[in-house]
């Protein structure tokens, strides 16, 4: 490891030293060197900047650290809970009854360790039985009468029929949980992922409905709750049916269950009173409470107020209170200690000597001690025993503890060990290529060229230019996607842009000379797939390479293209066009990120005389 030198290696007093030293050459006739002394005053006064300074250079802090660290892809990770899925035992629930997002469950023999539902559902306590059909044929179910299922690979739909109707005479829509377990994950990473099976309800007058759907993902996309809004309606709900025809690659589950209900270890505390305020700059305060978990997995926002003769006052968190007013009722918030601090008159208001400081509900989390093995019996709050039992049939995975300052400094010695950074144009590409599940067709290097200085080389830029797949959008959140996955290797400091190439649409109207007795029509064929296969962002041809980007279309080269085709003897006449205009030119300039692609072909066919 590369030492650290400490420059911080000269203190005050040895400033202040070494100035009166230089006293007398520079000054001879200063001749009262001691501390009493105006001129030794502001010696000492200079030392002292000098010594900041000083520390200053050699200090590396935590927003030192945190900005080093973000170089090589590393940020302090807050506190994530477990989550997992608990499936009713064999029967299911007994009685019909609705929950309410944050009911709590807990482990029976660990009563102390809190999670929560993620979502407000309403338990069927329905029995069913499951047939399935393929291509209108029906299909065996197999079941072991635990939920877990064997379809055969060519079935279509799955149909959960109900032993009573749901839900019957009912007012109010109600959402309801489909769980579904598959035997290995559904995909691989996707920009946007959606659960490759839409769901249908049947009312009692025999019609069939589309159910809105939320996938709610139970660990590493092999198993999740399929959250099904159905509608209010006084015939109830007979029948769910799972139709599986509307993906490519059929995504059959491996078990299936009413009543499934998705947790998160979240634990809310109740608002409490933090402390009164002392008058005081700087004041810090506890929470009082365990590890917050990321804002995006709690129920609850962090609120602080005081009590003062106006009312209650809400403080606003903020980053930092540098560019905070006397005024403003700002704090930050310390996430590994799980502290606030308030302001200090000038940079952020001080709360009221005297005035009590309240939080509001919190949501905390147990991060690691959350994940727990499968197969452990649960209680749910609210639920009797008698009307359901409830398991795991997979580990509660996810948890993680937040990281302090060595947890970030163990990940970015690993980081910098393992680390394989994309320094060659050909890594980059490789990189690049090695992504599944974006519908990234190929990619290229684009070496000092910038998107936004696009007429203008720059030294030590690059642009990897990105071709989607047929029928893949490559907007914007697509292009953030794929840069993500690629920012833990990028060269650090380097000018690197992601674009998606632009395509234009090329016409062309060309007359062709064949050979008398040529068969026309698969020689029209041929040209008009050559060209194709030529004008193109993705590869239609193992012998014709696609158009390079910002390389000109002429007709030189299309000419060639085409007379390469047997039975063509010559292209008398070729004139092409581009967005729509009509074929004219004999040439068609393109910017660097633009890439041609075959649009209207005309073959007009002249037999050699």
């Amino acid at each position: 490891m590369i030492p650290v030198p400490d420059l911080d290696d000269i203190d005050f007093d040895a400033l202040v030293e070494e100035g009166r030293a230089l006293i007398p050459r520079y000054a001879p006739d200063w001749t009262d060197h001691n501390v009493h002394d105006p001129g030794i005053t502001l010696l000492e006064l200079l030392a002292w900047v000098i010594d900041l300074q000083i520390y200053r250079i050699g200090f590396v802090g935590d927003s030192h650290l945190r900005a080093f660290a973000a170089l090589l892809g590393a940020e302090p990770r807050p506190a994530r809970p477990a989550r997992g899925l608990l499936w009713p035992a064999a029967g299911g629930a007994r009685h019909e009854q609705a929950l309410t997002r944050g009911t709590r469950a807990w482990p029976v023999r660990d009563p102390g360790l809190i999670f929560t539902t993620a979502a407000d559902l309403r338990l069927s306590g329905a029995p069913f039985g499951m047939t399935a059909g393929a291509a209108g044929k029906p299909a065996k179910v197999r079941s072991d009468g635990s939920g877990a299922i064997r379809l055969d690979p060519a079935t279509d739909w799955l149909e959960l029929n109900l032993a009573r109707p749901l839900f019957a005479g009912a007012t109010a829509a109600a959402t309801i949980a489909v769980g579904l377990e598959f035997a290995g994950p559904l995909a691989d990473l996707e920009p946007d992922f959606a659960l490759p099976i839409a769901f249908d309800y049947r009312t009692g007058d025999g019609v069939w409905h589309r159910a809105g759907m939320d996938w709610i993902d139970g660990g590493a996309r092999r198993s999740g709750a399929a959250l099904l809004d159905i509608a209010a309606g006084a015939a109830g709900v007979s029948a769910i049916r799972l139709d599986f025809t509307r993906a490519p690659v059929r995504a059959l589950p491996t078990r299936v269950a009413l009543d499934v209900l998705p947790l998160v270890q979240i634990e809310t505390l109740a608002s409490t009173m933090l402390g009164r305020s002392p008058g005081l700059p700087d004041l810090e305060l506890s929470l009082g409470a365990g590890m917050l978990p990321a804002p995006d997995a709690a129920h609850n926002p962090l609120e602080v107020l005081t009590l003062e003769l106006g009312g209650r006052v809400e403080w606003s968190r903020v980053a930092g209170l540098g560019p905070s007013g006397p005024e403003d009722c700002h704090y930050t918030l310390d996430e590994d200690g799980a502290t606030i601090r308030f302001g200090n008159g000038v940079n952020g208001r001080i709360p009221p000597p005297g005035r009590q400081v309240d939080r509001g509900a919190l949501d905390v989390t147990a991060g690691t001690k959350g994940n727990l093995i499968a197969g452990v019996s649960w209680s749910v709050e609210g639920v009797p025993a008698e009307a359901a039992r409830w398991t795991n049939h997979q580990a509660m995975s996810g948890g993680c503890d937040a990281w302090d300052r060595e947890a970030l400094l163990t990940d970015l010695r690993r980081r910098s060990q393992e680390r394989s950074a994309m320094l060659t144009d050909a890594e980059l590409r490789d990189a690049a290529a090695g992504l599944r599940g974006f519908g990234l067709e190929r990619a290229e290097v684009l070496p000092r060229f910038l998107p936004t200085l696009p007429h203008r080389p720059v030294p030590g830029a690059r642009t990897l230019l990105l071709h989607p797949s047929d029928g893949v959008r490559g907007g914007d959140a697509w292009i953030d996607a794929i840069e993500r996955r690629l920012a833990p290797r990028r060269v650090l400091g380097e000018r690197l842009s992601l674009a998606a190439a632009e395509p234009v649409p090329i016409a062309v109207s060309a007359e062709l000379l064949i050979a008398a007795g040529s068969d026309r029509p698969s020689i029209e064929d041929a040209v008009r797939a050559r060209l194709q296969a030529r004008l193109s962002a993705t590869r239609r041809s193992p012998a014709i390479e696609p158009w390079p980007s910002g390389r000109p279309v002429t007709i030189g080269e299309l000419e060639a293209l085409i007379a390469g085709a047997e039975g063509v003897i010559a292209v008398p006449r070729l004139r092409i066009g581009a967005r729509g205009d009509a074929p004219d030119r004999i040439s068609v300039p393109l910017a660097r990120i633009e890439v041609a692609v075959a649009g209207r072909i005309e073959l007009a066919v002249r037999v050699e005389a």
